[in-house]
C-alpha cells in the first residue's frame, strides 16, 4: 500500500497539477509548497 510507484508518482502529481490549476482558475492562490 505505501510503494512509491512510478505510477503512484505520477498519478498524484496529475491530481496536484489539476487542483492547482483548478484554485488558479477559482482566483485563489496555490500554495507553493505543494
Amino acid at each position: 500500500q505505501g510503494e512509491a510507484t512510478p505510477a503512484r508518482l505520477a498519478l498524484l502529481s496529475g491530481i496536484q497539477l489539476v487542483l492547482r490549476q483548478g484554485l488558479s482558475i477559482l482566483g485563489v492562490s496555490a500554495p507553493e509548497e505543494m
